[in-house]
Parts: C-alpha cells; structure tokens; sequence
C-alpha cells in the first residue's frame, strides 16, 4: 500500500517513543495517571463519533482547539505522534503546569505483575468499548484515504526496551506486515482461538497509546480551566479581602497615641486604673504594724540586716528583689569609756555611755586614742561661739571640747574643732533645744511623757559627709571600677581626734565642775546645777578610751526592679535600713517602702507593666555616711546618668509635719499629687500642708542619700519625711534604742503616717511613670537661677567689677562677664517658658485622637515626645561641672569649684555648711565671695556660663 500524505499538517520529525518495565518516579512524586480510569457510557448520539470529534465538539481554549484539529485531520503515523507529543509539552509549558515531562514512564504491557504496575492506564476492562470505536474509526479512515495507525505493540521485546526503539510504521503496508507476522509467531506458540484472542489484544495495546495520549491532552485542558478558575477565585478573595479592609479603615474609630503605645506593649491598665487599684490596696488595709514587729526580728547594724529586710521582701511574690554588694572600710567598737579625774589623777566619777548593755555608743570613723586632759565648755561650737570664746580670751588650745548638738551636723562641727585645734570632743543634746516638751515645762520624760529620756543617747557618724559622702577610703570612686586603684590609707575626710557621745544626764556631773568657771557669755540650758560658763577647767582633767576597730567588709542594698516599657528612663525610690549601734530605726522610711511595695505587687497581680522602669532600693551603711547610696551612684554613674529621670528618697518620719524638698521643677507635680491624697473624708494632705504653713523647700537642704543623685549625678531629686513640730510632738531620738514603736505610736497612734505617706509617693511614681511626657515644668528651676545671679551680682565686690579675668582669658573684666551671664540667663528663661508651653501642647496631641490616614502625626507626636524627654533628662545634667584648673607660670595646680569639696559638683545647689539645714544656691560664686577668693568665683563664672550655653543651645 502506498503510504499517505498529510497535506493539511506540515512534515514532522520522526519520534521514537520509549517505555521501561522499571518506574523512575519515586513514591514522594505526586505523578497523575496519563489516562483517566473513568469511563462513561457513551451517548447514542455520539456511538458514530470518535473521541477526536468529541473533543472538538467540547468548548475549550483556542490551543487546545488548535491541537485537536489537528490531530483530527493527521493520520496517527510516528511524525504526528512526535507532533502531539510537542504539542503537549508547549500546552503543559503555556498553562504553568508542575507535570515534570522529563521524567521516564517505564511500562511493560506484556508484564502485569504487581512489582511492575504501569504508570499508563491499560484499559483491561473497558477494551471492548474502547476498542469498538478506534474501530470505526479506523474503518472511517480507509473510506476516506486518510491516515492509519498501525502499534505493534507484540513485538516490543526487552531489547527493544533497553534501546528505547519501537517498530511502528506509519503506512498500510507495514502494517499489514507487522499483523502478519504477529500472527505467525502466534501460531507457532498457540493454538487459533489464543491467536485471536491475542491478536484482538494486541490491537487494543495498540490503541492505547493514541487514546492515552488524547486522554492526557484532555485532562491537561481540564486542568488548565481548573487553574483558571481556581485562579479567578482566589483574585475574587483577595479583592474582597482589601474591600473589607478599606470599609474597616474608613470606619475605624479614632485612638489617641496614649490607647494606641498601650496597645502595643500589651498594657490594659489606663493611668485611672492603676491609681485607683494602688490608692485602694493601701487604703483597704494598712500593715505597717506588722512591718514593724518584723523589722524588730533583726539587728540594723550595717552589713549584717539584710537578710531579714530580704525575707520580708520575699513575701512580695509577684516582683523580684535582688542583692548588690559593695566593700567599704566599717568601724566596729571594741572599747570606749569617760572618766572625770582630779588632778592627782584620781578618779571622781565614771560615766556610763552606753545607752544599752549590748552595744557601745561610738562615733564611727573617729580616730582610736587615750586622750587626758583639761576641758572646756564651747555651747554649739560653731563659728560664733569659737569668736566669742577667743574674744573672752579663753585658751582653747588641747583642750577637750564638749559640744551640745543642734541644727549643725556633727561632722562639721568635729571640723571646726579640730581647726580649733581640739585634741578630744564629746556631743550631748541638751534638753533645752528640745522645745515644748521638757521637764522644767513640767512634762515626765519618755516613756511615760514626751520630754527626753535620761538616759537617750544620739549618735550620728564622725565621716566628713558634707565634704564627701560614702566610703572615705574610695573618694569619687568605686572599688569595683578600678580594682587596680588602691584605697586611701588616711583618708581626710575623717576625724583626726577622739570623739564620744554621751546622755544629759551623764555628763551633768562633768558639767558641775565647770560652774563659775569662766566668763559668763550668756549661754543658758537646761542642766541642773550648771550656769553653762565656758571654763576651762583647771584642777579637773577628764580622761577617754577610744577604741575602734576598722576592717574591709561588705554592705548589701537590696533592689526591688519593675521593669518598665520604656527601658532607657528609670525612677528610683530609696530609703535607709541600718542604724549605728544597730537598735531602734522605726522612724526608717524603709518601713513605709514596705506598703509602696504592697500596692505595686497589687498591681502586678492585675498584669501592670508601668511606662518606665522603677526601682526601690533599701540602701545599707546609711548611718556610716550614705555608704550604700555613695557606692551605688558612683558604680552605675554612667547607667544613671543616661536612663535616670529622678530619684525620690523615703526620708525618716519623727513627726506630723510634712517636710519636702524637691527640685524646682518637680513643684507642680508634688503639688497635683498632695491634693488627691486624702487624710481622712474631709481634708486632703495639701490641706493639711497648707495649714502647717508648709512650703516645698529647695532640695540639697542636708545631705542624704539623694545627694549623690542630686549634687554628684546632676539627676533631680526628692526628699520626703515627716518632722517632729516641736509644739505637738514628742522628741525625736537618732540612732537611739528609744527609736521603737513606742515612741512612733506616740505622735501616731493608730500607726497610719508611714501609710499616708506611702499613698503620696507611690502616687508621684506613677505621675512619672505612667504619663508619656515628664511631668515637670522647668521654666521654675530657670528662673530661680536667674534671680540669684542678679542676687550675686549686688553683693560682689565693686573693686571686682573692673578687674580684668585671669582665667581662661585675660580679655574681659568680671563686670562684662557678669552682663554676658545675665543676658544668657534672660535668654535661658525665655526659652523655658517656650519649651513649658510646647510641653503642655505636646500633652494635648498624645490624649487628642486622630483616623488611622493621619497616622504620620501620631508618628510626629511620638518622636517629639522622646525628643523632649531626652532634653527633660539632660537639663539637670548641664549643671554639672569637674574640677577647675587655675592657671599658674609655675605649676598646673588643680583646684574644685567648692572650696575643698570636689565632690559636690552642681553649680547650683550644695548644702551649706555655714548654716544648718540650708541650702546653698550657685554655692561656688557664693564661696568666693565670703571668702574674698575671685579666682574661685571667676572659676564658677565661667562654668555657669558654659552650662547656660549648654541649655540655650539644647532648649
């Protein structure tokens, strides 16, 4: 037979079709059978059409229609085979399909075993409708001259197999041949019913492959509409998904920046919320009773009460407290005594001046020694008394000084004697200075009165502390910052003499000796039998034991953190634990810390995570000299300096008036604060305040553990406690075992002080813990300097005025650098009332709620908030200055700002050491002018002026 031509289908390269017995599809391949194993019934209508015609009658894509005319119109020769086998692979490629073709289809039709299941379906079952239509088929394409196609499926052997060949013949002739031999094989092998049989299979083999790939071109085209419309729907979702995400912005609620940063870091509790639930835990039950009977279960001796302060601490399940350590030089008494002698040495009389059988009365850091010698009456000892002794021309030299303590603290008045050339002092408080309440006023003494005991003795240590608290032999440093630094031997700021500390009524015989000793100066007291003439005694002599031991121990603070949302801003409570000897210590703040610590665990409990971090800290070697406060500031200097926005001390309660100091700009607050705490149903604390006539003085009125954050650190600060009036209160003991519950319940019998002002602290650390912006108002602080530089200016010398400066420039004179720092202070003042007003309108923004499209000025709020919390932190900051250098031809001698006192480095505040419970402003102009020093004064010029300039440029 002569072999067809296909005029409509171009020529088409020959394909040689390869299958394998073995699969190379592994189990994980997701492979889809080429030919679907479902067949239907055909419709009567369609028994005469092939399944080519069936195809072209389906609706489709134009490719698929494209192919399928034609391999209607190609007859199924190895060319055409070769053109829908590239058909496919473009079908395959034009419509994304995943369907690997480069993997190996292995199929053995003669091998149906269960190892070896073929991947290409073998239509066993269904032959017979299968086979009856590429029947008609086939007899429709001899009729009409077109294309056989003609699988000898028969003879495809393992060779054949291995070399990937198949005999298949694209004409009339070679499939005549190829049935004929396929029968003649049979023949020889089998019986004619097997031949037949065989044959009719074979056929339908043949078949199969055409069908197989028509079937695979149909399911790839069902799949393409699948695709589509999978495709289609998931375009539908999306758009959907975006309609209803504008539909919920354009009716999105508005929020405010405050709602919006709470929701961020997962804070539920609103500023009401946590003020309220605090205000409520304190006020539902007050156990500062029960504090107290735990603080009474261990000794305060410094270093050594930690561990029980730790146990109450651990009853605070939901916050975490931890313990920092530091090494300081701690004096431990081994022996002191006071013996009043005659002057053969004889003993008249021993004095007792131990106010307990269990530990020694001592002044620690006072220097060990036996001292015999005459002594001498100087009233207060301070600057006046020592004028009016020498204008009475009484000898003061190597005389044993005794001292009533005042206002004065003791540690200047050890300075001023030892410049006096004291070689011993003894202190006493003389019940005179005591007020109302004596027993020449007719009350009993305490416990049964309020006046002093007989036998209380305050003690209060010989450190130096208003030259340089903390540890004396670690000036300015820690020990744990250079390890390699050794500690000062002999420090200076210790005493170089013996001092003891001694009752009224014990040193009343000493003082006898001295009456109508002496000129009378006009010193009166309430000492029995004494007229307070100054001496000197002449045929008395008194002798002191003073023995103490110094060694390197440890001290423990113990920190109670809350961390805070905002990590590089933190507040910081603070108070006492330890006293001297190691009794008494109920008036401690420590105690009212106890209830600041209960409301937080309260709120704890209710997933509170406040705004900034905050830390309470109990400090140790309090009443060494603010060791513990001392060696913390200066260990965590840089840490504080960065992340510290104030600092709050929880100062002692000895009485019913509030006392307050505070850095000016934190006035406002405590003062929004005082007028929500409620006393009782009726009056509030800033009632209260008000009608003691009680005003909030400028911090740095002593000093105390603040000062290492206010005077070292430059972080402002506040120190709250309450003081005995000594109008209604009883008096008040330092140090004393008669510091117990008896006396607190006294003045505060139903023990609620230590809570009241518990509820007022807490609540100033939630104002600046839970509000975005700081809450201060600087431009106060700023013009409070402003008035005293125009202070200072009427007081400087007028010879100053004209004088030209030596330091750091010879080019001006005193007089045109004190205009230049006048018109930077206005400068400074006008600009803190400018940045006072932005502060207030910035507060607005951050409670004022915005749509979500005017995000961008949530975003701007946000970064104008850090902006101005950062210039809040850093104002304080400006204030402090380092050593000044006096320049010199023949040295580079260094000299502090503060005379002898490099320590305190603010150039506005600094407690007075002339005055008692003062403050000092800008202290280092006001030190040059007392002392007639204008270096020292033109040296605290300039560094005023270059902090002015400091906060004009970052204002």
């Amino acid at each position: 037979m002569e072999p067809l031509n296909f005029h409509p289908v171009p020529v088409l390269p020959q394909l040689t079709l390869s299958v394998s017995p073995e699969s190379s599809v592994s189990e994980q391949d997701s492979i889809r059978p080429l030919l679907s194993p479902i067949v239907s019934e055909p419709d009567e209508s369609d028994v005469n059409n092939t399944t080519l015609d069936k195809f072209m009658l389906a609706p489709g894509e134009d490719d698929d229609d494209m192919l399928l005319r034609s391999l209607k119109s190609a007859s199924m020769s190895n060319a055409n085979l070769a053109y829908i086998s590239k058909s496919k692979l473009s079908l395959i490629s034009n419509n994304k399909s995943k369907i690997n073709v480069s993997k190996n289809y292995h199929d053995n039709p003669n091998d149906l075993t269960s190892n070896n299941k073929p991947y290409i379906f073998n239509p066993i079952n269904n032959s017979s409708k299968i086979y009856s239509n590429l029947s008609l088929n086939r007899v429709k394409s001899n009729h009409h001259n077109q294309s056989k196609i003609s699988i000898n499926s028969t003879n495809i052997n393992n060779e054949n197999l291995e070399n990937n060949t198949n005999n298949i013949t694209g004409n009339d002739h070679n499939y005549d041949n190829n049935i004929n031999n396929n029968n003649n094989n049979n023949n020889n092998n089998n019986n004619n019913n097997n031949n037949n049989n065989n044959s009719n299979n074979n056929s339908r083999r043949g078949s199969s492959i055409a069908e197989t790939i028509i079937s695979e071109v149909m399911h790839l085209r069902d799949l393409t509409v699948s695709q589509l419309k999978r495709r289609r729907f998931f375009l539908i979702s999306i758009f959907s998904i975006i309609c209803i995400f504008l539909f919920d912005l354009i009716f999105l609620p508005r929020t405010s920046l405050d709602r919006d940063m709470r929701r961020l870091y997962g804070g539920f509790l609103t500023f009401d919320d946590v003020s309220r639930i605090y205000i409520n835990q304190l006020n539902y039950k007050n156990n500062v009773e029960n504090y107290i009977d735990l603080w009474n279960n261990g000794n305060h001796y410094p270093g050594k009460n930690f561990e029980n302060i730790l146990n109450i601490l651990n009853n605070f399940q939901n916050l975490n407290t931890y313990i920092e350590t530091f090494d300081v030089m701690i004096p431990i008494p081994i022996k002191t005594s006071l013996t009043l002698l005659d002057e053969q040495n004889n003993l008249i009389f021993d004095a007792n001046i131990n106010e307990s059988n269990k530990n020694l009365s001592y002044y620690p850091y006072s220097k060990n020694g036996n001292i015999t010698s005459e002594f001498i009456f100087v009233n207060y000892g301070s600057k006046k008394d020592y004028e009016i002794l020498k204008s009475n021309l009484i000898d003061l030299n190597n005389k044993i000084f005794i001292i009533r303590i005042n206002n004065l603290h003791p540690s200047l008045l050890i300075n001023l004697a030892q410049n006096e050339n004291a070689s011993a002092i003894i202190f006493y408080k003389d019940p005179y200075d005591d007020g109302k309440f004596t027993e020449r006023n007719g009350f009993m003494n305490f416990p049964l009165g309020y006046a002093r005991n007989h036998d209380a003795i305050d003690e209060f240590t010989g450190n130096f502390i208003y030259f340089q608290p903390g540890d004396p032999t670690t000036p300015g440093w820690s020990p744990y910052i250079l390890n390699d630094k050794k500690r000062i031997e002999n420090p200076k700021t210790i005493p170089k003499i013996p001092i003891l500390p001694i009752s009224f009524t014990q040193l009343q015989p000493i003082l006898m000796k001295l009456t109508n000793k002496g000129p009378n100066l006009g010193w009166i007291g309430n000492i029995d039998n004494f007229d307070y003439n100054p001496g000197p005694s002449k045929e008395f002599k008194l002798s002191i034991i003073n023995n103490i031991q110094y060694d390197i121990k440890p001290i423990h603070n113990l920190i109670t953190e809350i961390p805070g949302i905002i990590s590089d801003e933190e507040i910081i409570i603070g108070s006492s634990i330890d006293t001297i000897n190691g009794n008494g210590g109920i008036s401690k703040g420590s105690i009212g810390m106890f209830e600041i610590l209960r409301g937080f665990n309260e709120l704890k409990m209710h997933n509170w995570k406040p705004l900034r971090t905050i830390k309470l800290i109990f400090w140790d070697g309090n009443s060494l000299g603010h060791l513990g406060s001392t060696e913390f500031g200066e260990y965590h200097s840089q840490h504080l300096i960065d992340n510290c926005i104030s600092y709050i001390n929880f100062d002692d309660i000895r009485g019913n008036k509030l006392n307050i100091e505070s850095n000016p700009i934190f006035n406002n607050l405590i003062t929004k604060v005082m007028k929500i705490i409620m006393i009782d149903n009726n009056e509030t604390l800033k009632d209260k305040f008000n009608y003691n006539n009680g005003t909030i003085e400028l911090i740095s009125q002593k000093v105390d553990d603040y000062s290492v954050f206010q005077n070292y650190l430059g972080i402002p600060s506040i120190n709250i406690g309450l003081i005995p009036d000594l109008n209604e209160d009883p008096v008040s003991y330092y140090n004393s075992k008669f510091d117990d519950k008896q006396l607190l319940k006294s003045f505060d019998p139903n023990l609620k002080l230590h809570n009241l002002l518990a509820q007022f602290i807490g609540m100033l650390i939630i104002e600046l813990s839970e509000n975005e912006i700081i809450n201060v108002k600087i431009s106060d602080y700023i013009e409070l300097i402003n008035n005293e530089i125009k202070n200072i200016l009427k007081d400087i010398p007028k010879k100053w005025l004209n004088k030209k400066m030596t330091y750091p420039f010879e080019f001006t004179t005193l007089g045109e650098e004190m205009n230049l720092l006048i018109k930077q202070s206005n400068r400074v003042n006008e600009l803190s009332k400018e940045f006072d007003f932005n502060l207030r309108n910035l507060h607005d923004q951050i409670i004022q709620d915005y749509p979500w499209f005017k995000l961008f000025k949530k975003i701007k709020t946000a970064i104008q908030i850090k902006l101005f919390n950062t210039k809040v932190k850093s104002l304080d900051r400006m204030f402090i200055s380092y050593e000044g250098r006096k320049p010199s031809n023949n040295d580079n001698t260094t000299i502090s700002l503060l005379n002898d006192r490099p320590w305190f480095r603010h150039l506005i505040f600094a407690p007075s050491i002339n005055q008692s419970s003062t403050v000092s402003l800008l202290p280092g102009l006001r030190e040059g002018i007392e002392l007639g020093n204008f270096e020292q004064f033109e040296m605290n010029l300039i560094a005023l002026r270059l902090a002015m300039d400091r906060i004009n440029v970052g204002l």
